[in-house]
C-alpha cells in the first residue's frame, strides 16, 4: 500500500491520466506575431511514425520535396519481398493440397491442413497489400515549388495548377506564414510534428515523426527556402 499511495506513484499516475493540454503548455505571445496567437498549438496528428521517415531533397533552386528516406525504401522492399515469398510459398502448398485431392481422392486428407494452407495464404497475401499500399503512400510526394508558386502533396507531374484541387492537399507558397514545430516529449519516440501555418492560422501538416533534430533539419531547410520563421515549441514551451 506504501508503493501504490506513494507521492511520487500518485505524481505519475496523475501525469499520464491527464489530457494531452495539460501536460504540453505553449505561450504564442512569446512568438511576438499576430498570427501565433489565433493558429492552433494542439496536435494534429494522433498517429504518425515512430521513426525517421522522410527527409527535404532539394530538387532545384526553385524546387524542393519531401520524399522518404532511401534506407526506409530498401528496408520496406526487402520486407514486401520477404512477405510476397511466403504468400506465394503458402499458395503453392494449397494448390498442392487441393491437387493431390482431387487426383487421388484419399480419404486420409487433413482437412486442417488444407485450412491452414488458405489462413496463411490469405493472411500473408493481406499483409503483402498492406505494405504495398504504405509504400504507395509514402511515395506521394510532398512539393514545394516557387515556379507554380503552390505547395502540394499528390501526384501533379505535370506541375498544374489546373490540377490542384485533385491532390490531397495544395496552398499556395504566399500564403505560408511560418513552421510550426510541436515535439511530442511524453512519447518513447520523441515524435515531433511539422505544420505549415498559413495566413489566417490554419494549419497543414507535413510531418509527424522521430526524431526532434531530423524533424527540426528539415524544417530549417523549408524555412530557408521560403524565408518564413520557424515556431518551434520546445523552446518557448513550458512543462517539459
Amino acid at each position: 500500500m506504501f508503493i501504490i499511495d506513494h507521492p511520487s506513484i500518485k505524481k505519475l499516475r496523475q501525469y499520464i491520466n491527464a489530457p494531452t493540454k495539460r501536460r504540453y503548455q505553449i505561450n504564442p505571445n512569446l512568438f511576438h506575431d499576430d498570427v501565433a496567437l489565433k493558429t492552433g498549438w494542439n496536435f494534429i496528428i494522433a498517429m504518425g511514425f515512430e521513426n525517421p521517415v522522410h527527409k527535404v531533397k532539394k530538387i532545384s533552386d526553385s524546387r524542393i520535396e519531401i520524399v522518404p528516406r532511401i534506407e526506409i525504401q530498401i528496408i520496406l522492399g526487402l520486407v514486401t519481398g520477404i512477405i510476397a515469398t511466403v504468400s506465394f510459398v503458402f499458395f503453392l502448398f494449397l494448390l498442392m493440397f487441393f491437387i493431390n485431392v482431387l487426383l487421388h481422392h484419399e480419404k486420409s486428407f487433413e482437412p486442417l491442413l488444407g485450412l491452414g494452407y488458405l489462413v496463411g495464404f490469405c493472411f500473408f497475401a493481406f499483409l503483402f497489400r498492406g505494405f504495398r499500399y504504405l509504400i504507395k503512400k509514402l511515395k506521394i510526394p510532398k512539393v514545394f515549388d516557387k515556379i507554380t508558386g503552390f505547395y502540394w502533396h499528390g501526384n501533379n507531374s505535370n506541375n498544374s495548377t489546373m490540377a490542384m484541387n485533385k491532390l490531397l492537399q495544395h496552398c499556395k507558397l504566399k500564403e505560408i506564414h511560418a513552421l510550426q514545430l510541436l515535439p511530442k516529449p511524453y512519447l518513447r519516440s520523441q515524435r515531433c510534428e511539422l505544420n505549415l501555418v498559413l495566413c489566417d492560422g490554419h494549419r497543414i501538416n507535413i510531418m509527424d515523426e522521430a526524431y526532434y533534430h531530423n524533424v527540426l533539419k528539415s524544417a530549417e531547410m523549408i524555412a530557408e527556402f521560403l524565408g518564413i520563421p520557424v515556431w518551434d515549441a520546445k523552446k518557448n514551451g513550458t512543462g517539459w
